[in-house]
């Protein structure tokens, strides 16, 4: 076998401007193969669906229809969702919340957000340790403290302490209006996720007038893959609306689009590198036909002559794939880093789609073997089809040719 490795190496080089040309097909193909794995991962993790949605939700049976006008009547009792939990192994959090639209004045400047009510428990959840830049997380001792997302502090012109006014309505559609303390400033990475506020839970019911209820409840689970049949057991004993996360808004066609878009894009790129190297092993079979002939007069077998052609190709595509990961891989790591900012461009994203405007690619080892490695099977697939005709040939019809 070593021979073979040997021989195989030494023929890439007998026409070196054609199998330089053929790795840097490969190169290129596996490169942005690579790239683009690495950005659709990345893709991925800058998505904060799943902690605004749970692994599994818990809503009054109309809440999906009205939840885009912020209407506050599909509520349901608080104790009644949480007590859901209770029996059912794996729900780490457990995570009611109220979600309102409303508007926050200071002085003569006002504007609109998207409100939510939280409890202690989402501090964690939504990473709030990472989020903030500014202050500090609310304090559920005190039900007068706001925290405000960038964008939204900005265009009121805030400052840590000072007080804003949230107008809203309330359950029965009546106007509330209460003061709050800002206590601190957070940056979620989207401009349009920034432009929302949080207070805590009791102080949300308060405002709303919505003593022990709330409009959703949310789960979170040791694992995602455990979703459906959480679901099941909850429904099982309540008659209210629940949803795995891959029902709720665009979370299952996400998963599903990014699953087929790596697969496509993989295909792809590797079906144009394997292109050249089926060109440069049709190539190499037509120049060597009586060297084949002669090999096939003095004995040796389709395999023997076969394995020898087939081992160049593969290491061809080797050779570029190697490369091409190593460069794409090169590039994942810059912008693993430096991130894309698509700026305003992630704002005018349907609500259901919470991406952030600087989406940083994933890079790992597993994205540079997933090239190497379908680079090599490409390049030893595309040799096949050129050279398994091509030793088939008697002796005296290569050598006459």
């Amino acid at each position: 076998m070593k021979e073979n490795f040997r021989i195989a190496f030494r023929n890439i080089f007998r026409n070196r401007k054609r199998s330089y040309l053929t790795i840097s097909v490969m190169v290129f193909g596996i490169m942005f193969s690579v790239m683009g794995l690495s950005y659709l991962d990345g893709v991925a993790e800058s998505t904060d669906n799943l902690k605004y949605s749970g692994d599994v939700l818990i809503t009054h049976p109309d809440y999906p229809v009205r939840e885009k006008s912020f209407s506050l009547s599909a509520n349901m009792d608080t104790e009644k969702a949480v007590s859901l939990a209770s029996g059912i192994q794996g729900i780490k959090t457990v995570s009611p919340r109220i979600r309102f639209g409303g508007m926050l004045y200071k002085g003569d400047l006002e504007k609109k957000g998207q409100g939510f009510g939280i409890t202690e428990s989402d501090y964690a959840v939504l990473e709030f340790d990472k989020k903030i830049y500014a202050g500090k997380f609310l304090s559920f001792k005190d039900s007068t403290e706001i925290m405000v997302g960038r964008k939204l502090a900005d265009e009121l012109s805030l400052s840590l302490g000072d007080t804003v006014t949230i107008l809203t309505s309330s359950r029965g559609n009546s106007i509330s209006a209460l003061n709050y303390k800002v206590t601190g400033f957070y940056d979620l990475g989207n401009g349009r996720l920034n432009k929302s506020f949080f207070i805590t839970l009791s102080a949300a019911q308060d405002l709303l007038d919505m003593a022990g209820t709330v409009t959703e409840c949310l789960f979170f689970l040791d694992s995602h893959e455990r979703a459906l049949e959480v679901k099941k057991l909850i429904s099982a004993k309540t008659d209210l609306l629940v949803r795995n996360w891959q029902l709720i808004g665009l979370n299952g066609q996400m998963v599903s689009v990014m699953a087929w878009a790596r697969r496509i894009m993989l295909m792809v790129f590797c079906f144009l590198s394997g292109i050249a190297i089926v060109n440069t092993m049709m190539m190499v079979v037509f120049e060597r036909r009586r060297e084949i002939g002669i090999f096939k007069a003095l004995g040796m077998t389709d395999w023997q002559i076969g394995k020898l052609i087939c081992l160049e190709g593969t290491l061809l595509g080797f050779c570029g794939a190697l490369i091409g990961a190593i460069l794409g891989g090169a590039v994942a790591l810059f912008f693993s880093i430096h991130g894309i900012n698509f700026g305003s461009a992630v704002e005018r994203m349907p609500d259901a789609i919470k991406i952030k405007s600087v989406v940083y690619f994933h890079f790992g080892p597993g994205i540079l073997i997933t090239g190497l490695l379908a680079g090599t099977a490409a390049a030893f697939l595309a040799t096949l089809l050129p050279v398994i005709p091509g030793v088939r040939k008697a002796p005296s019809e290569l050598l006459k040719e």
